[in-house]
């Protein structure tokens, strides 16, 4: 889907997305952070359904504070402190400094953030998957 998106923004809108080595890394991450946190709401939720109400209310949350919706992170302390919990706002400074003057650096680190998160959360489904399931 991110193929179809930076292909069809490019040639409706004429966006520049930078280097396709960013764009392929942070898409790359992002998938990495979306297994992980869909393995653990699936670790929580009863059935499909549960699931997937479950990943709708995460994701808009996090996306908030990500400032997807409003650039939160401009505000004040605290406000810049809660939006590193969500990997939008890393996906954003990445996708922003790929396609801006930014270096590698300021690809690499929203990266290895993202990417990192999701590891995290795919450990810590794994670990709540043992204890549910008795298997190891």
């Amino acid at each position: 889907s991110m193929l179809v998106l930076v292909i069809a923004t490019t040639l409706v809108l004429d966006a520049d997305w930078g280097p396709w080595w960013g764009i392929a890394l942070l898409s790359l991450a992002a998938v990495v952070n979306a297994m992980g946190l869909g393995a653990l709401i699936g670790t929580y939720a009863r059935n499909a359904e549960q699931a997937s109400q479950f990943a709708g209310i995460v994701a808009t949350v996090l996306a908030f504070i990500g400032g997807v919706f409003v650039p939160i992170a401009a505000g004040p302390g605290l406000f810049d402190t809660l939006t590193r919990i969500s990997p939008h706002r890393w996906l954003l400074a990445g996708f922003g400094a790929n396609s801006g003057t930014g270096t590698v650096v300021d690809v690499l680190i929203p990266t290895l953030v993202v990417a990192g998160m999701g590891v995290l959360l795919g450990a810590i489904a794994f670990g709540r998957r043992s204890k549910l399931t008795g298997v190891v």
